[in-house]
């Protein structure tokens, strides 16, 4: 991380005043050092430093055949071995100086420190415990970072107090404070890292929308792809509708010249055919009932076609009917009875092979 500004949390914290300790880090060095509220002005990614009095960390033996199943396991270990109800409390897991790390911190903790910050608008990439800035060691070293003084050796981080400094440190035993270049190199290897990022889980920061301009045009031109889709699809039922109408007024044109023995258009059918039957004496009804039930019942059997139709003025309908089989020829004609039509019919071979039926169909009425 080549810029940000590092904030270390106040052990209280005051909605009212947002004076900290800060630092400001460019590139691989800390180029500045503040105690005030003006780092509500950095317009840099901003680094939490949560309280070493705060958060306990801990470095166990790992277990686990991968880092992930170890991590997991020394996780839930540190909220097992908290003081306090496993529901209250925040930890982490992760690799700091090579070794594996917890740090658990108590939910309103958290809560606070998110809520101090939000009041003064800002909303850090990562909250880390101020501990991690002790380095590894086998010697007793201490630190001080603004009003935090820091004490560790080894697995050990905790507070530089005076009355568990004489606990924790024997007698003639050295203490090496460290320095503060020192510091800061542990600062910006930290600003680098990231190790024991307190803000996962509930505590995680919001990701912010990004839009991608060029997947927001993809679907703007879908979105206007859509009426146009519709359109195609109109289109397209139209045309299909209008070839049906197409073989349907080709089918009656045929017919109907069949059975007036010229050729008319399916628009002249119906006005040829009238007047036919009003210009022929004894005429009975119109032709378009058992025209229009021999055409239904042929459009149902496929293998009998009509070889010629002829309207006789005395109200019957003749016809020549052919198929392969007599069988189809019979449905036909009980499938014309059943509608109520006197039908007669006689069979004959054709030229060809099939079964020539030759057929009248009148109104039972």
């Amino acid at each position: 991380m080549s810029d940000a500004t590092l904030l270390l949390l106040p052990a209280v914290c005051d909605a009212a005043d947002a004076t900290a300790c800060w630092w400001r880090l460019s590139g691989d060095a800390i180029v500045s050092e503040h105690v005030d509220a003006e780092w509500r002005g950095q317009a840099l990614s901003l680094i939490a430093l949560a309280p070493v009095a705060a958060v306990r960390l801990d470095f166990p033996e790992s277990q686990g055949e991968t880092a992930r199943q170890a991590q997991a396991i020394a996780r839930s270990a540190a909220i097992e071995q908290g003081m306090a109800d496993a529901a209250t409390l925040h930890a982490v897991a992760g690799t700091l100086d090579d070794r594996l790390a917890t740090a658990v911190v108590a939910n309103g903790n958290m809560i606070e420190w998110l809520d101090w910050l939000a009041t003064h608008g800002a909303d850090p990439i990562a909250i880390l415990p101020v501990g991690t800035v002790a380095p590894p060691s086998e010697q007793w070293s201490a630190l001080t970072l603004g009003p935090e003084r820091i004490i560790a050796r080894g697995g050990l981080v905790a507070p530089d107090e005076p009355a568990l400094r004489d606990v924790l440190v024997e007698p003639g035993e050295e203490v090496a404070l460290l320095s503060p270049e020192a510091i800061h190199q542990r600062l910006t290897l930290l600003a680098r890292q990231l190790p024991l990022n307190l803000r996962t889980g509930r505590f995680a920061r919001r990701r912010l929308l990004l839009l991608d301009w060029r997947r927001l045009r993809e679907l703007a031109a879908l979105a206007l792809l859509i009426p146009l889709l519709g359109l195609v699809m109109g289109l397209a039922l139209m045309i299909r509708l209008d070839q049906s109408s197409a073989r349907l007024e080709a089918e009656t044109a045929r017919l109907t010249s069949a059975a007036i023995g010229s050729q008319v258009t399916a628009a002249a059918a119906a006005a040829v055919l009238d007047t036919r039957i009003g210009a022929t004496p004894g005429a009975s009804g119109s032709p378009f009932p058992p025209l229009a039930a021999l055409y239904q019942q042929l459009q149902q059997l496929q293998g009998v076609t009509a070889v010629s139709v002829t309207y006789r003025p005395d109200g019957t309908l003749a016809a020549s009917l052919a198929a392969t089989r007599v069988e189809d020829i019979n449905r036909l004609l009980l499938s014309l009875q059943r509608l109520g039509y006197r039908v007669t019919a006689s069979t004959r071979p054709g030229a060809s092979g099939q079964m020539i039926a030759d057929l009248t169909l009148r109104s039972a009425e």
